[in-house]
């Protein structure tokens, strides 16, 4: 793995260092030292969790394969969140509640990216919603290649 992919692969996610080692479970400090910016380089556990909370949020690592390695983001799958929501299973917890609301709303129709569907719950006047859309759209975006919800303080 090269400094230079992690780097690279945060930034097609839109990623803060500080964003991608909580999403990762390492410090910020190992974040850094793996993107180039300190020594010593961190244990192969540490990449990999990084590795794979970037490839979780949509990234594509590609090897070095005479082309030179690179990262991309995936291709994005055809189902749309609307269809997800209509055969979601409905939980008994905030996030099934998301669902069951979000099914009768019409707008759920034009989202496709988390950031659309945060300014509509708070247009909306759904503040108190966010966090379970924030967890229905993350089990959405794992499935589907598409950038994963982080919290308000990294968007």
């Amino acid at each position: 793995m090269l400094a230079a992919q992690l780097r690279a692969a945060r930034g097609l996610c839109n990623m803060s260092q500080a964003a991608l080692a909580e999403v990762a479970g390492v410090s910020s400090m190992t974040v850094k030292r793996a993107e180039g910016s300190g020594s010593p380089y961190p244990a192969a556990k540490a990449i990999s969790a990084m590795v794979a909370a970037l490839e979780a949020a949509g990234v594509e690592f590609i090897p070095e394969n005479g082309g030179g390695a690179g990262v991309r983001l995936r291709r994005k799958s055809g189902q749309t969140f609307a269809e997800y929501l209509a055969i979601a299973e409905v939980t008994d917890d905030p996030a099934g509640d998301f669902i069951s609301d979000a099914r009768t709303d019409p707008r759920m129709e034009a989202i496709s990216e988390w950031s659309e569907l945060r300014s509509h719950l708070w247009r909306k006047g759904g503040d108190h919603a966010v966090d379970a859309a924030r967890t229905v759209w993350n089990s959405y975006a794992a499935k589907h290649g598409r950038l994963l919800a982080l919290g308000e303080e990294d968007d």
